[in-house]
């Protein structure tokens, strides 16, 4: 029992410390560019090690969120609950989060930097929606009983409390941007008595009674609606969507990502089979590629740049409308100033009712617009890029379904160990019981060996809960039926990697890794968008054409045309042309910085697994020296005990040196095979390479 409780403290402090060092590199780095590598390197531990730990970056960002934001609502809580009085426990609620963020300065920014979309990714939704939630209710609760105490006026509870937490995420924000005029006892009390001023009954704690405020009110709201549309007009008449003299603006990251946690959630199949499935890898992943959400997600990202492509094509390609018209008129020559008088001579000033119908047909054409042209390209290499970093998407969902699929086998393997171990730990009990019988044992072997068989038995009940749990995650990633019992076919012996050199590997990435092949059509694309903002300086042709048939009836008709061509010459257009340049420039100059860092985390893929490979072959083979070790000694310590020569205590610590022997094998196969598959992953062949050098039987 000690060493099992000793295990478990280790295992918290290193839990702990990867926390810790993940709050720091994401507080550094932000979400998006922080990696797990990152998070390992700033624990000082191996990736693999990590992997134990936590399953993929969006578990760690969310564990080390989630951690802090439990915290923190705690604190509040309590400090609100000994509080007296709505207007006090407000202002324990800001002071508490306000000095709690001073002393976590890598929560706050990660917080913070976060906060718009956390509560929106899939992944991340569950524990941090609930916790706000029940932060929120908590304090509406608060509101309710200030409501019911006759303290405010009724109000909505649920509404001030998100205005609350709002207000004191605005203070948060200020305390971390050092504005030098924030202090933050009186931006607290400004913020209560603000608060408890709009919120007080009438006829208690009013504010000073303000003459005209209902004027004021209406003249603030009308203001508000008429700035609205006038900010629209500003900006939206400056550039027409429809224009193809205009250069297409890329966003300024060329990163292309999922929804978080997109590899460990699938679209499920519509029934579960009747028996359990027998799952192979092979099997495995064929279904993680047809149902897992982190690849199906880049489908309708795919239709969609299809759609800005042929958009982009329709600049190019020739307008062709036509219209039928059909008038019945009559006009009075008198409103355009015609007036006719002459002695003996009259001419009406109405003429009519008169009738004509006009049947038309209509092309424009773009001869000359390299804007539109290098759009269009530009259009081309995003839509490449994308499909790109769908191949990407589907090696990381291969490695997704791998790693659980080896979590799955290793979890298995620690429940059979562990069944090995009560087997051997009731053998020895019986044992014990039978020499106490003879007279031969003292009362306290069998009392030792007795605590040992349960002692396994737990450590078998654990075992046994977490390959359940394993299994579920499998069946997620692959879009199995929840109800759907399957079982693994394949085993995954350990065979160390051979015939693939360090120089060989980093050649196949550089040649094949699709998220590398994305960065660079990226990178092709921004120059065309730049190019095609440095367009907008030339000349553009168009040709514009109608043909049709007009006169008083079909039958009283004659045909017509109009052919005109021209050729716009920009000649100032203040600043704009300057303005585009500029921000396709700022987006070209960071895709190619994207790009370079890219190859550098390719090659530190690489090397980072054989690395994690090489480690893994020494753990594997030393694990499996200890474990034959172990048993020949467990064997000894037993017929020690059998012959009279040691009592229990010798026994038992064989018994936990086989089992923790037992457990090293087993985390060292499955560190060297997920070493396996992320090396597949580096050289951006994981769809075809992950059973070739598993060598899966």
């Amino acid at each position: 029992m000690l060493v099992g409780m000793t295990d478990q403290s280790v295992s918290e402090r290193k839990r702990t410390a990867i926390l810790c060092a993940a709050r720091a590199v994401f507080s550094r780095k932000g979400y998006a560019e922080a990696s797990v590598d990152d998070v390992a390197e700033e624990a000082r531990i191996a990736k693999g090690t990590l992997y134990l730990y936590f399953k993929s970056k969006e578990d760690l960002y969310l564990a080390a969120l989630a951690n802090d934001l439990r915290a923190l609502a705690g604190q509040v809580r309590d400090e609100m609950e000994r509080a007296h009085g709505f207007r006090e426990k407000i202002r324990a609620f800001l002071r508490v989060r306000l000095e709690y963020c001073k002393s976590h300065e890598d929560f706050l920014r990660i917080y913070l930097a976060e906060y718009g979309s956390i509560f929106v990714k899939a992944a991340m939704s569950r524990e941090l929606w609930q916790l706000l939630r029940e932060n929120l209710r908590y304090v509406a609760s608060v509101f309710e009983q200030a409501v019911r105490r006759g303290e405010i006026r009724p109000v909505p509870a649920g509404a001030m409390a998100a205005a609350l937490v709002d207000v004191s995420r605005g203070l948060m924000e200020r305390r971390l941007l050092g504005w030098k005029e924030f202090r933050a006892p009186d931006e607290i009390d400004f913020a209560v008595d603000v608060l408890c001023s709009s919120l007080a009954r009438r006829g208690r704690c009013a504010p000073a009674k303000r003459p005209r405020r209902r004027f004021h009110r209406v003249a603030l709201v009308l203001l508000a609606l008429a700035l609205g549309p006038l900010m629209r007009a500003q900006f939206s008449g400056s550039r027409t969507s429809g224009d193809s003299t205009m250069a297409e603006q890329l966003p300024l990251s060329g990163r292309l990502g999922q929804p978080q946690g997109a590899y460990q959630a699938s679209v499920p199949a519509a029934l579960a089979a009747g028996s359990p499935l027998a799952m192979s890898l092979d099997e495995a992943i064929r279904r993680g590629l047809e149902y897992n959400l982190g690849s199906r997600s880049f489908e309708q990202d795919i239709r969609q740049a299809q759609g800005q492509r042929l958009t982009e094509l329709a600049k190019l390609m020739p307008n062709v409308t036509s219209n039928l018209v059909a008038t019945e008129q009559q006009t009075n020559l008198a409103v355009y100033g015609f007036k006719f008088s002459a002695p003996g001579f009259s001419i009406p000033t109405v003429v009519g009712p008169y009738h004509y119908f006009d049947l038309r047909g209509r092309v424009t054409q773009a001869v000359a617009n390299l804007t539109a042209l290098r759009n269009y390209r530009a259009s081309q290499q995003t839509l490449k890029a994308l499909e790109y970093s769908a191949q990407d998407a589907r090696d990381l969902v291969v490695l997704a379904v791998t790693d659980g699929y080896l979590e799955v086998v290793a979890s298995a393997a620690r429940v059979e160990s562990v069944r090995a171990q009560v087997a051997t730990a009731q053998a020895t009990y019986q044992q014990a019981v039978d020499r106490h019988t003879n007279g031969l044992a003292a009362r306290i072997d069998v009392t030792r060996s007795q605590v040992e068989l349960q002692t396994q038995q737990q450590r078998l009940t654990a075992a046994e809960t977490d390959l359940a749990k394993q299994r579920i995650q499998l069946g997620r990633a692959i879009g199995l039926p929840p109800a759907q019992e399957f079982s693994l076919t394949d085993e995954l012996p350990y065979t160390p990697l051979t015939g693939l050199a360090l120089d060989q590997a980093l050649a196949r990435a550089n040649a094949n890794r699709p998220d590398l092949k994305a960065a660079h059509a990226q990178v092709v694309a921004a120059e065309l968008a730049r190019k095609a903002a440095l367009s907008e300086r030339y000349p553009s042709v168009e040709l514009d054409g109608d043909y049709g048939v007009i006169g008083p009836s079909p039958q009283n008709s004659h045909g017509t045309f109009n052919l005109t061509g021209t050729v716009s010459f920009p000649v100032w257009q203040g600043g704009r042309v300057r303005g585009d340049v500029e921000q396709a420039e700022a987006a070209l100059r960071q895709r190619r910085l994207e790009y370079e860092d890219l190859r550098g985390r390719v090659d530190a893929d690489i090397r980072q697994a054989f690395l994690d490979l090489t480690a893994a072959r020494s753990l594997v083979a030393v694990a499996e020296s200890s474990r034959g070790l172990a048993q020949e000694t467990l064997s000894q310590a037993r017929d020690r005990f059998a012959s009279g020569v040691a009592d229990t205590i010798e026994v038992i610590q064989a018994q936990e040196a086989v089992a923790a022997a037992e457990q090293d094998y087993i985390n060292g196969l499955f560190a060297h095979n997920l070493a396996k598959a992320s090396l597949a992953r580096a050289m951006g062949q994981a769809d075809q390479g992950v059973q070739q050098l598993l060598e899966v039987r």
